[in-house]
Parts: C-alpha cells; structure tokens; sequence
C-alpha cells in the first residue's frame, strides 16, 4: 500500500507536495529505464513523425514504407534498409531511433579500412596500436540505449562482417588490446545501395550476417521511378517557382534534385 504523506494545514501545500513526490517518481522511472536501455515510449511516435516529415511522399509504396516504421519503431530487431544512393535511407534510420534514451550513432562502413574500422566499433585501449593515444569505448558502446546505424554495410571487409556476427550474436564486444568482454546494448540499423541478390550473390556478404540484420527488410525507391513525388519534394526545399520543365531527374538521386533547387534559388537558373 502506497504511503499517503500527511496533509499539511494548508491545501496548496498539499497539492504541491503531491506534485512534487510524483515528479521524484517519474524522474526515478526515468533514471531506472536508462540504465536498462528501456525505450522512452512516449516520445515514439512524436520524434518519429517528425522525422518521418523529412521523407517527403505521395507515392503508395514509400507511403506503405513509412506505415511500416511506426509499426517498427518501438521494437528491438535489427532493421536492414535497402535502396538506391540518396533516396532517404538515414532519414528512415533516424525515424527507427525514435525516442530511445541513448544515441544515433552513425558509421560509414566505406570510410575507414578494416583495422581501423574494428577499433572505430568495438573500442580499444591506450598503446594497442601505433596511433592509440587512449582508450575509446567504441561505436557500439556509444550507442548504449540506443541506435547503431551501419551505412553501407554491404561493402563491409569480408573478415568484419564475422566480428560483427559474433557481436550481434552474442551482445558483447572485445575491444582491442584486451580481452574483457564488454556488453552492449544497441539497436542496430543497416543500410547498402545494393540489391539484396548483389550483396549475397556479387558481393559474397556472408548469408548468415545477412539474415542476422535483415529480421526486417524495408526498400526505399528512386525518384526516378516515383515522379509523382518530384513536384512535392521540389516544393518542400522551397523551389515553387521552378518550371517543372527545369527540373531535371536524371539519376533518381533527392540530393541531386536538392541541388539544382539551390542553384536555382541562388542563380535564377
């Protein structure tokens, strides 16, 4: 049974003393739910939408794409996002975080080299390496309550893609330099511009990693096989004075239409 304070003389008091110990509450529930790396629920949906905002559509399958992440949003399994360069495959990263406690944390798995890209996940300690002036936690620990997103992940080094397996299997990571498992607790969301057939069949991206990422599969489509969505996106990044006969969709690229919407506002042409 819930301890009921006693009341002082004055009502306000009261009230005001009640008010407070549930603040004392949440603000606990709040603390507690972090160090697990419980999801904020509430925030869900809100920083979802918002982000969702960003992925500007009137096309029936993006429209069925963005359903399907607030369905995801709140939910642990890893997410593969698959589509064409530039086509809004972060932005739907991003919506996936959600109101997660911990951090967005992204990695290029195309800017670094293997060696580096394992210290750049998994962390390593001072003087392991030519180079390792101190400790670093890691990509995977940084995102601790929240979420790892792999750009790229199809051009993953052949021998990272097994660490990463062992990673994602069994929740831990071994930094460089020592051998003390360190857990992790992350969300992790991939993204490749290759087709599912390339990156397994072309690519030799190891199949059970694959299916390890892939729990849930969401496609992203290129402008040029959505026109209906050009006028839209045009208007939103402010280019409504733009004739549509000058709008040029050559590679099916968003950033490419972003930049000619800037030059035009810029140069009139």
């Amino acid at each position: 049974m819930t301890n009921t304070p006693t009341p002082p003389a004055n009502a306000s008091q009261y009230l005001e003393l009640l008010w407070k110990q549930g603040q004392r509450l949440m603000a606990q529930n709040m603390e507690s739910a972090a160090r697990k790396g419980t999801p904020n629920v509430k925030l869900f949906s809100c920083n979802t939408e918002l982000e969702l905002e960003k992925f500007v559509t009137v096309n029936p399958g993006m429209l069925k794409l963005k359903a399907t992440v607030q369905k995801l949003q709140a939910e642990e399994d890893p997410v593969l996002i698959v589509g064409p360069t530039g086509t809004g495959k972060e932005i739907i990263a991003r919506a996936l975080h959600g109101g997660r406690w911990g951090k967005f944390v992204p990695v290029n798995c195309t800017a670094l080299p293997s060696e580096l890209l394992e210290s750049e996940l998994f962390g390593h300690k001072k003087g392991s390496f030519t180079g390792a002036l101190e400790d670093r936690v890691g990509k995977f620990r940084a995102a601790h309550a929240g979420t790892l997103f792999l750009d790229e992940i199809g051009d993953m080094p052949i021998d990272m893609q097994a660490k990463l397996l062992r990673v994602l299997q069994e929740k831990v990571v071994v930094p460089l330099g020592t051998d003390k498992e360190e857990p992790v607790n992350c969300r992790v969301v991939a993204a490749t511009n290759k087709s599912i057939e390339e990156l397994l069949n072309r690519l030799h991206f190891r199949e059970d990693l694959y299916h390890r990422l892939a729990v849930f599969t969401l496609q992203t489509t290129a402008l040029l096989d959505r026109q209906e969505d050009v006028r839209h996106i045009v208007d939103a990044l402010g280019g409504e004075k733009i004739e549509d006969t000058k709008i040029l969709i050559t590679n099916g690229n968003v950033r490419s239409l972003q930049a000619q919407v800037r030059r035009f506002q810029v140069l009139g042409e």
